[in-house]
């Protein structure tokens, strides 16, 4: 006995609506946090932003931020680099300089961009400007 395939069933198709833009619901905003309100308490006096971590945390917080941007260079090599700049009070870096070369002039630009890329930084717990030497270590 032959199969019989049973016919495809005419689709129909309906009639698409125009999509409506829906009204937003005004949503009230959270109340601020006290760390918000703190430092809102201290740029309304004119003080410079003031961070609320430890001194060792805070290092560390810049370290990683450095790792973090951290791209080793084509045809660089290996070295290590030791480079000098100042946090200032809002976090930016200035004076950026070696303070000891790799020897290689391609490791110590990348030196140099890496912390350009990684500012601003976080802000130092004294809110003032803070000095700081970091060797960046570059391997294969």
């Amino acid at each position: 006995m032959p199969e019989r395939k049973a016919a495809p069933k005419p689709r129909r198709e309906r009639p698409r609506e125009e999509a409506k833009p829906r009204a937003q619901k005004p949503r009230a905003a959270p109340p601020p946090s006290r760390a918000s309100q703190a430092s809102n308490t201290q740029s309304t006096q004119g003080a410079a932003p003031r961070s609320d971590v430890s001194p060792a945390r805070w290092q560390g917080q810049i370290q990683a931020r450095l790792n973090r941007f951290k791209r080793t260079p084509r045809g660089g090599g290996q070295g290590l680099v030791t480079v000098s700049f100042t946090i200032t009070g809002s976090g930016a870096a200035s004076g950026i300089r070696l303070a000891r070369s790799s020897g290689n002039p391609v490791l110590d630009q990348a030196a140099l961009d890496l912390v350009r890329r990684a500012s601003p930084f976080p802000a130092p717990p004294s809110g003032g400007n803070v000095p700081i030497t970091v060797p960046i270590n570059y391997t294969r």
